[in-house]
């Protein structure tokens, strides 16, 4: 049957997502997060009551997650409004427009390859399809180059998550000139949508310093020899080389800052494209 992306709707499925959370998360990466029920094996989170889980399955086992949260769902939603700085949006926009992407975990197996682009892929048309104009998410420090890749930008100042440490807070809005620049997987996804230029308008009137990231103009660079352009026969390639890069190093990072904790009172992060939090 191969892979496929579906929901966990009902309460066994849900059991089997909290399960793989905690091998991944706990059992695998030993990321020390009071979130975790050791007794039962299962790692939950207060989101997960007004959030969508969309689980990759191979065959019948889950092989990845990414999980979508949508800031009007969210009965006291005070602190994500906070912590994200996302009062200019809600003014601008609503909270319906508004949601967030968390949870983007992926089984050892499937870190390379096509199995990201169909989670991501299959998340961002539902999302959009349904109205959303911002999605914001977090990432950890050494993770932040291939976010921004995706297409994400960095707003404003990092914050300390209490479970997983230091986190780059981030937003995604359907501006295809950026994606493009970045040579985001998601582009080719978004030019069906068409962009959203109200969104542009916004993001760039409210956070003008942030319109090109350093880090995507070193990547495009890094990989095209130094040209901004791209053929479009080389480009696919290019994007798994670019991918796989980051996940080696990603996953690098995570361990040498895994062998940190146990000398540190406080955690450092999950981390996603490793196989935690790509969007977290």
């Amino acid at each position: 049957m191969g892979l496929r992306v579906t929901k966990a709707r009902t309460a066994a499925e849900r059991d089997r997502l909290f399960e793989f959370r905690y091998r991944i998360y706990v059992e695998e990466l030993r990321i020390p997060t009071s979130q975790a029920d050791h007794a039962t094996r299962r790692l939950m989170d207060p989101l997960d009551e007004c959030s969508t889980s969309y689980v990759l399955l191979d065959q019948q086992q889950v092989a990845g997650e990414l999980r979508v949260t949508w800031l009007a769902d969210v009965p006291d939603s005070t602190e994500i409004i906070e912590t994200f700085a996302m009062q200019p949006a809600i003014e601008a926009f609503g909270p319906e427009a508004i949601c967030k992407t968390s949870r983007f975990i992926l089984d050892p197996k499937w870190r390379q390859g096509t199995a990201i682009y169909l989670l991501m892929k299959t998340v961002y048309e539902e999302c959009w399809e349904q109205g959303a104009r911002l999605n914001y998410g977090d990432c950890s420090p050494h993770l932040l180059p291939f976010y921004e890749h995706l297409g994400f930008r960095r707003y404003m100042n990092a914050f300390e998550d209490p479970n997983y440490g230091f986190k780059f807070p981030i937003l995604m809005i359907a501006d295809l000139g950026f994606l493009r620049h970045a040579r985001s997987p998601l582009a080719r996804v978004a030019e069906r949508f068409g962009e959203d230029r109200a969104a542009c308008a916004w993001f760039a009137r409210t956070y003008p310093d942030r319109l090109v990231p350093p880090t995507v103009t070193f990547l495009s660079a890094a990989t095209s020899g130094g040209s901004p352009t791209c053929s479009p026969v080389s480009r696919p390639r290019l994007w798994f080389s670019r991918a796989i890069l980051c996940f080696a190093f990603s996953l690098r990072g995570l361990r040498q800052r895994r062998r940190s904790l146990r000398t540190r009172a406080w955690s450092f992060s999950e981390t996603n494209c490793a196989g935690t939090d790509l969007l977290q």
